[in-house]
Parts: C-alpha cells; sequence; structure tokens
C-alpha cells in the first residue's frame, strides 16, 4: 500500500484498504461511515470519496458506507458521493 502526501480524511479509523492499493496525492476521505477498499485498487490524484452529504433539510442527514471492488482505477479529480459501490 503506498499513500501519497497531502491526504486529508476526517477519521481515518473508518477506512479499510486491501493489499497492492496506491493513492495518489492530494485525496480527501470523509470516512463517517466505512470506507472499503480492496485489493490491487488505483486512485489517482485529487480523488473525492464523501459517506455523508449535506442535504437541505436536518432529517435528510444519513451517512452511507462506500465500497470499492478489487482491480479498479479511479481517475484523477473524481468525486464521489454515496450511496456507491464500484
Amino acid at each position: 500500500m503506498a499513500i501519497d502526501t497531502p491526504f486529508h480524511c476526517d477519521h481515518g479509523k473508518n477506512i479499510f484498504i486491501g493489499s497492492d492499493v496506491i493513492i495518489n496525492m492530494n485525496c480527501t476521505f470523509v470516512d463517517n461511515m466505512p470506507i472499503k477498499i480492496g485489493s490491487r485498487v488505483l486512485i489517482a490524484s485529487n480523488v473525492q470519496i464523501y459517506t455523508s452529504s449535506h442535504p437541505v433539510l436536518p432529517q435528510e442527514i444519513h451517512a452511507k458506507s462506500y465500497a470499492i471492488s478489487r482491480r479498479m482505477k479511479l481517475g484523477r479529480t473524481t468525486c464521489n458521493f454515496p450511496p456507491l459501490s464500484v
């Protein structure tokens, strides 16, 4: 596993990363809920993964988990919102 800096996250304890993963520079993971990244995943620079969003009404606030399968590549400056599994 290799994570280039800068790397930003909310908690860090909700991020689970498989083997042979590369996360390029300037990525942001908002990990209010689990973010699961499988093995052999390449994440380009400036990728943003959010497990929560900012709804208009307070009763609509729901955090969702996020999963990335193995052997995937996310292109640079990708912004990903829940619920999503790739």
